[in-house]
């Protein structure tokens, strides 16, 4: 078992900057924000072509401003689920190929995240999922658990977690969030195969 604290994967807020904004900050998960904040936002700083790490077509500006339309919509929606996603990926493909570093580290950003909205379970996972992708398996394992402690019935989280435990060599636990994952309709059978692999899967189950 797992046992790295689940504050493990704490870092100062106070050394990620003031959730203080000119716009918001608003919460991704409240229907209202969502509604009728949300919009205005996306359309300036978060289109389709923001969230792919190409730039934004309206602005026809490649990648020379994505480093601050992702941060803007991070300021102004600190969890913002699909921006979340398009910031790690960012620090994780591009920035190694010398890309900007944005305003915040990565790891601040899911701070800030987590600080706006502390019972969010998507932001816990995209947590676990950059830590995933960084090698530090032990603490995604930490913001996995606690994701799931907030929606235990989370397929995508139950999927990554077996990824995770995967990493750290724990295939029992492994193999356990892998069936219920794919008991909740996961789709994707890379965790499977890569069990079937190790010799931990077997077609009865």
């Amino acid at each position: 078992m797992l046992s790295v604290p689940l504050n493990a994967v704490a870092q100062d807020t106070n050394s990620c900057g003031s959730l203080e904004n000119g716009y918001g900050p608003y919460d991704y998960t409240n229907s209202e924000h969502f509604t009728i904040k949300l919009p205005i936002v996306e359309r300036a700083h978060f289109d389709a072509g923001v969230e792919r790490l190409v730039g934004h077509a309206a602005k026809g500006n490649g990648s020379a401003m994505l480093g601050g339309d992702i941060d803007y919509t991070l300021r102004a929606f600190p969890n913002h689920h699909r921006a979340l996603y398009s910031m790690l990926r960012y620090y994780v493909e591009m920035v190694p190929r010398g890309a900007a570093r944005l305003r915040y580290s990565a790891e601040c950003y899911f701070v800030r995240a987590i600080q706006l909205a502390p019972t969010d379970p998507t932001a816990r996972m995209l947590q676990g999922i950059y830590f995933l992708k960084i090698d530090r398996p032990e603490e995604a394992q930490a913001s996995f658990e606690r994701a799931l402690e907030l929606a235990p019935e989370s397929a995508e989280t139950h999927y990554n977690a077996g990824l995770g435990y995967v990493d750290l060599k724990e295939y029992d636990q492994a193999l356990e969030h892998a069936l219920k994952a794919y008991e909740l309709g996961y789709p994707l059978m890379g965790l499977k195969n890569k069990l079937k692999r190790l010799g931990v899967w077997e077609d009865s189950q």
